[in-house]
């Protein structure tokens, strides 16, 4: 619903009228690049995506996203990408910001843009600046180029997110000036009527931030994104009204629209307290994105030997929430990092296909069981490690048949280590023979396990589980006898 915040009396003072806007974006830029972090800082202090959590920023300049005519000739259209520097998230929200300039002017790369970008990459954003065609006047065909440039720069964004690493469900469209007026519309000229604009729609974004713009209040349509507007009381280019008849027209619908006042100020002067805006606008982000759900979880895969393992597949669910599973895999050096995570518990198990290894800190393993981690909102939770068998590895090997001497085909076999150090599994061929390898050194029980709940053990029959050393060979004959069907 809409909510018209009053200016502190730090906002409705301090103004200095200035000549050009380029001075007041160039004093924004110095502002908005000073004093970053100091790498990813205490979790006590600072929060990623509400504080600048990254002390660098890499960024990727003149990304060609698509093609467009413009005054009679074909023009390339491109962005630019920042991300923090030595970020390991695999999901990160996405922050689009347009510049403005009436939509003739105004560059990408403006000091503006590029502070902008810089600073909301620095709070663990994908932050990328587009570049959109120029008209020769403000008018529809220039404000609709604009639309167009920046929903196919949405688009292209969401194609690639896997490059990029974005979570498709968190785009934030942003803007000042003509930017502003372009990220609004971005949520509020699809017609949602007609099935655009919604999750599934490549243009779709989840909220808009607008420094000094409005839109047409008139297409705001119910189900839409929220929105959060800064503007200047005082503004004469982009009318102060204009924004509060945005809300206004939200409102009316049901869609949530902020309006943040800032008494006295002109639709430059405004940009003087672009850190304040962004100080709130990110916070309203954090709230309206739900991003205290990017909960993660990280840590690392080895052998007992140290030696990191690959292509195991890592897993958390919250426990009695299987809808909610997610997974990854270690890269070649053994690490993995799990985002979007929901905060409380969460059920870790680690998976290479035909064993499950499990967190060498609690020394319990086995097929179903897990190391429940509790995680926070919005914090990582690192070093959730788990160890393998590695060095000396030998196996087991034999046959399953029936008390009638007949093999039994395509059943599981299972070793499984003293105090489920590892588990592992085989199946029996046409002949019913299996070979259980890989396993490191140490004392396995091996199992055949029945549908309705028995258990024969080999060598022999259903008896009480035997361990068998194993070495670094493979011990042979460990037949197992089980009944026959009925």
């Amino acid at each position: 619903m809409t909510e018209i915040g009053q200016a502190t009396a730090r906002r409705s003072t301090r103004w200095r009228r200035r000549p050009l806007v380029l001075v007041v974006a160039l004093m924004l830029a110095t502002a908005l690049v000073a004093a970053p972090g100091n790498g990813v800082a205490a979790a006590d202090t600072s929060q990623r995506y509400i504080d600048e959590v990254f002390a660098d920023v890499t960024v990727t300049s003149d990304v060609l996203y698509g093609q467009a005519v413009n005054h009679g000739a074909l023009v390339d259209l491109r962005l630019d990408v920042y991300e923090p520097t030595g970020d390991v998230a695999t999901e990160r929200p996405l922050f689009v910001w347009i510049h403005g300039g009436s939509f003739t002017g105004g560059d990408k790369a403006g000091a503006l843009d590029v502070a902008v970008a810089t600073r909301m990459a620095r709070q663990g954003y994908v932050a990328v600046s587009v570049g959109y065609r120029l008209g020769t006047s403000t008018n529809f065909e220039a404000i609709m180029n604009a639309y167009t440039d920046a929903s196919d720069a949405v688009a292209w964004l969401r194609a690639n997110a896997e490059q990029w690493r974005i979570d498709t469900s968190r785009v934030v469209a942003s803007g000042a000036s003509a930017g502003g007026i372009t990220a609004l519309n971005l949520a509020y000229m699809p017609n949602r009527a007609a099935g655009e604009g919604l999750p599934d729609d490549p243009r779709h974004v989840s909220a808009a931030v607008s420094l000094a713009g409005s839109t047409v209040p008139n297409i705001i349509e119910a189900g839409e994104p929220p929105s959060y507007l800064a503007h200047g009381t005082a503004d004469t280019v982009v009318p102060f009204s204009s924004a509060v008849n945005t809300c206004a027209a939200a409102d009316a619908v049901g869609v949530e629209c902020v309006l943040d006042v800032y008494e006295g100020a002109t639709h430059g002067s405004l940009f003087l307290f672009g850190n304040d805006i962004l100080d709130d606008a990110s916070v309203w982000l954090y709230d309206r994105l739900a991003l205290e759900a990017m909960t993660s979880l990280s840590g690392r895969v080895t052998t007992d030997g140290g030696d990191p393992v690959a292509g195991v597949v890592v897993r958390a669910v919250p426990p009695g929430q299987p809808g909610l599973l997610r997974s990854t895999v270690t890269d070649e050096e053994g690490r993995y990092r799990i985002d979007g995570l929901t905060p409380g518990p969460q059920a870790v198990q680690f998976d290479t296909g035909s064993w499950f290894a499990c967190l060498g800190a609690t020394g319990s393993c086995g097929r179903g069981q897990y190391t429940e981690v509790i995680v926070a909102g919005a914090d990582e939770v690192a070093d959730v490690d788990a160890v393998v068998g590695g060095g000396t590895a030998g196996g087991l090997a034999g046959t399953v048949i029936d008390d009638l001497g007949a093999p039994v085909v395509d059943v599981a076999v299972w070793a499984i280590g003293a105090g489920f150090s590892s588990v592992h599994v085989a199946s029996t061929s046409a002949e019913g023979t299996y070979t259980l390898s890989g396993l490191p050194e140490g004392s396995y029980a091996v199992a055949v396990l029945h549908d309705d709940g028995w258990a024969c053990h080999g060598p022999g029959g259903c008896g009480a589980a035997l361990f068998l050393p194993v070495g670094d060979t493979t011990t042979a004959g460990v037949d197992v006898v089980v009944p026959a069907a009925p």
